[in-house]
C-alpha cells in the first residue's frame, strides 16, 4: 500500500509539475468568486485523462504480447506525420484562448489542461495502471485526488504571489 501510495504521488507530481505554472495563469485571470471552478474543471481533466488510461490499458491487456510492441511503435510514427502535415500548434495559443474565454471555467480549465498536459499524463498512467492490480489503482487513484488538491491549492497561492 504504502509502496502504492509513492508511485501515485511520483507518477502525479511528475505529469503535473509543468500545470502548476498553467495554474497559476488560471487562478491569477478569474475573479475570487471563480477560483473554486478551477479545481473542478481539474478534476474533471483528471478523471477524463485517468479514464482514457485506464481504457487504453484495457485495450492493450486483450492484445497478444508480440503485438503490443509494435502497436506501441506506431504511436511516435503517427505522431511525427501529424506534426509534418498539420505542422505544431503552439500550447500558447490553447492556453491564452481559453483563458480568454470565461463562458465555462470548468470545460476551459478541463480543455486548456487536456490539451497541454494530456499526452505526458496518458503516456505515465497507462503503464503505471497496467502493472498494478485493482486493489493498487483503487489506492493510485485516491492518491491522485489528493494530490490533485494539493496542486490546485499551491497553484492559486503562486497565483497570489503573482498578482
Amino acid at each position: 500500500m504504502v509502496s502504492s501510495i509513492l508511485t501515485a504521488i511520483t507518477a502525479y507530481a511528475s505529469t503535473s509539475i509543468d500545470y502548476l505554472v498553467i495554474l497559476m495563469l488560471i487562478f491569477t485571470s478569474l475573479e475570487p468568486r471563480e477560483r473554486w471552478l478551477v479545481y473542478w474543471g481539474d478534476l474533471l481533466e483528471t478523471t477524463v485523462l485517468v479514464l482514457v488510461s485506464l481504457f487504453i490499458t484495457q485495450f492493450l491487456k486483450m492484445v497478444p504480447q508480440a503485438w503490443i510492441l509494435g502497436l506501441l511503435g506506431i504511436v511516435p510514427m503517427i505522431m511525427g506525420i501529424k506534426l509534418i502535415i498539420w505542422g505544431e500548434h503552439g500550447e500558447d495559443e490553447v492556453l491564452q484562448k481559453g483563458l480568454n474565454r470565461h463562458t465555462d471555467i470548468i470545460a476551459n480549465v478541463a480543455i486548456i489542461t487536456i490539451t497541454t498536459c494530456g499526452a505526458d499524463n496518458i503516456g505515465i498512467y497507462v503503464p503505471l495502471f497496467a502493472q498494478n492490480s485493482a486493489v493498487d489503482i483503487a489506492i493510485i487513484l485516491l492518491t491522485f485526488s489528493f494530490m490533485l488538491s494539493i496542486f490546485c491549492y499551491i497553484g492559486f497561492v503562486l497565483g497570489k504571489f503573482y498578482n
